[in-house]
């Protein structure tokens, strides 16, 4: 067997000594990347139109923005595949998210805020999103609140 082959049979060998799986099920996988995929997806969508003026019917649009936006897109959900700690952070992050919408359109349904949302509130409504998002991601790497074992650190666990 090769150096390379053997280093990496070890590492694997040492890493599920600590009780981890080598990876989640491809099913996981593709269901981690899909849901953590979602929310970005739509913030390159309308985040791209909104800086670029085209999503106010601007003549003078670049023809070319949408096959970026596309490109991007699918870079992002291919990345999330590939690594899968990152896409699990991420789908717990649009989990986070989702709960977090649902708290806002709910409050403000309640509430009988005017449509079009005064510019205060849309601000409010999307910093809380963000946050959530970012909470969701960050609860995610600190292993909480539910254990995954292939995102076991065996690092930490030698001490």
């Amino acid at each position: 067997m090769p150096a390379s082959e053997l280093g990496v049979a070890r590492g694997r060998a040492w890493g599920l000594s600590f009780g981890g799986s080598p990876w989640p099920a491809l099913s996981e996988r593709i269901l981690f990347a899909t849901a953590g995929w979602l929310p970005l997806a739509v913030l390159i969508a309308y985040g791209g139109g909104a800086v670029t003026g085209c999503d106010r019917a601007a003549v003078g649009c670049p023809p070319e923005l949408e096959i970026l936006q596309s490109v991007v897109m699918a870079i992002l959900l291919a990345g999330l595949l590939t690594i899968p700690r990152i896409g699990y952070y991420a789908a717990m992050g649009s989990a986070s998210l989702a709960f977090a919408a649902m708290i806002v359109v709910l409050a403000y349904g309640v509430g009988g805020v005017p449509q079009p949302l005064p510019a205060e509130l849309s601000v409010a409504a999307l910093t809380s999103w963000i946050a959530a998002y970012l909470f969701g991601a960050w609860a995610a790497s600190r292993d909480w609140p539910l254990r995954r074992p292939w995102l076991g650190r065996p690092w930490l666990a030698r001490r």
